[in-house]
Parts: C-alpha cells; sequence; structure tokens
C-alpha cells in the first residue's frame, strides 16, 4: 500500500484575489473507493471532485480496492466552482499509481464524465497565481489567452 502523502496546487479565483489551494491526498487501507474529504469544499467543488472520482473508478477498476483522503488546506476559506475537477483527478491518479508524481504541478479545470477539460473562467487571474507560485508545471484547458500565457508567466 502506498501511504505516502501527495500534494498538487489548484488555482481558483476568489472574491478579490486569484489563489493557490494545495489539495494533499493519501492511499488509505482496503476498501471500496471511498473517498473522505475535508477542508470546507462548497457543494459544486464537491461535486468536482466526485465527477474526478466516478472517472477513476470507471477507467481504472483497481481504484475500488482502497479508500483514499483528499484534504483542500486552509479550513476557513470556502473553496467553490467546478475548476476544483482537474486537479482532484491529477491528485487520485498519483494514488493510483497511474501517474507519476512530481511535485510542482498545478491544474485547473472543470472535467466531466467523459474525461474531458471544459474552459474555466477567470483564466488570466488563475495564470498570474500560478506565476506567483513555486509551481513549475501547470495543467489548464485550451484557451484562447495564450498570448497572456507566454507574456505574464513566461513559462509555456
Amino acid at each position: 500500500m502506498n501511504s505516502k502523502i501527495y500534494s498538487i496546487s489548484a488555482l481558483c479565483f476568489g472574491q478579490e484575489a486569484s489563489l493557490c489551494f494545495e489539495v494533499q491526498g493519501i492511499k488509505l487501507a482496503k476498501g471500496t473507493g471511498k473517498v473522505i474529504v475535508t477542508g470546507n469544499l462548497g457543494l459544486v467543488a464537491y461535486e468536482s471532485m466526485m465527477v474526478a472520482k466516478t472517472l477513476m473508478a470507471i477507467n481504472y477498476p483497481a481504484f475500488n480496492n482502497y479508500n483514499y483522503h483528499l484534504h483542500f488546506s486552509y479550513h476557513a476559506t470556502k473553496k467553490e466552482g467546478p475548476s476544483w475537477g482537474l486537479a482532484c483527478f491529477i491528485i487520485l491518479s498519483f494514488l493510483c499509481d497511474k501517474l507519476k508524481y512530481k511535485s510542482g504541478i498545478a491544474a485547473t479545470g472543470e472535467i466531466d464524465l467523459a474525461g474531458n477539460v471544459k474552459p474555466v473562467k477567470y483564466i488570466d487571474e488563475k495564470l498570474t497565481a500560478w506565476a506567483k507560485s513555486s509551481c513549475d508545471i501547470l495543467f489548464v484547458p485550451k484557451n484562447k489567452n495564450r498570448r497572456f500565457f507566454r507574456r505574464t508567466c513566461g513559462r509555456l
């Protein structure tokens, strides 16, 4: 069993600022694919995590052999919106050993049950938050803001 704690940064845009939140995950004992969630998630953010869980269960049957715990940092700050889905899918993929773990990853993007990553709102603000973070790698949906991405972040 893999009991290592993995983490990924999720980009979001809140009331007045763009932020980079850490999402931690750990694989627990043998189980049924249950995901324990802590960290003040709003309904839409929780639903995004559930889509990621369903995608893992459908595409990787071994996912259902263990239980997992995802913790969304900064309890006092409510996390909301659909953009959490991609980060949740990536961290669950790390926990199932479907992706080789690498630190310094950030992600934003809504996912659907077919595994498509949908465009997100406030992409400029999220890219700015990423540029200020210590993350080297960014997973973001295709968007027409590529010019901004190159100019501001300089990491494409």
